[in-house]
């Protein structure tokens, strides 16, 4: 497909029950389009939280919709909190003057963390900015939002003394770090399983495989 997308064709993901790309292998076509530099542009959904997330290329196996953030700081904050530990892609609606402050009270609450701003979808100014959280709080404190927006934000904090990110790691070697981080087998398969955002099945085959070409 990727192929495909390259050569300017366009290619449109459809299924037979259900969005796709939700808790669905579409999911791994959207996130190889996205790091081949490939727009991705949703159809409408059932709703605009569904819409958002098909597109960001973020984990769409388990997610957690929260609405609206308080709009004080100091209930934002605290609502942040509650949410921090939430092993989920969590997805918000935001008004557009609002979004500079929120930005930054995420990465504040939750840590450094990739996230997506989809604005306007299916609309004639649509506009899907990824970045990490504390990139996209510096961008709209220069530059308000307009229209109706949504934003995702990854369920894992980025550990900054990575070198590459974990999606280009092998899932052993995602393994290996969680486990010299204190974790058991099981848990740490677990965890690199919901990095990638793949089943625990399909991790697992995955670690064999990668194991018996080693």
């Amino acid at each position: 497909m990727i192929d495909e997308l390259q050569k300017g064709r366009d290619v449109a993901v459809v299924s037979d029950a259900g969005t796709p790309a939700i808790s669905d292998p579409g999911f791994r076509l959207v996130r190889a389009a996205i790091e081949n530099n490939i727009t991705v542009v949703p159809v409408p959904g059932p709703s605009a939280l569904i819409t958002a997330l098909v597109a960001t290329g973020l984990p769409t196996d388990e997610f957690f919709f929260a609405g609206f953030l308080p709009s004080r700081t100091g209930a934002r904050q605290s609502r942040l909190r509650e949410l921090a530990s939430i092993p989920a892609t969590l997805i918000f609606y935001e008004a557009p003057h609002r979004l500079a402050g929120t930005l930054k009270d995420a990465h504040s609450i939750l840590g450094e963390r990739e996230a997506v701003v989809a604005r306007e979808l299916t609309k004639l100014h649509e506009e899907l900015r990824r970045g990490k959280l504390s990139e996209l709080a510096e961008h709209y404190s220069r530059e308000e939002a307009r229209g109706e927006v949504v934003l995702v934000i990854d369920r894992t904090t980025i550990d900054e003394g990575l070198s590459v990110s974990k999606e280009k790691l092998s899932i052993a070697a995602i393994v290996e770090r969680y486990e010299a981080e204190g974790l058991d087998h099981r848990a740490a398969l677990k965890k690199a399983a919901r990095d990638l955002g793949l089943s625990r099945a399909a991790a697992y085959r995955q670690l064999l495989a990668e194991r018996a070409s080693s």
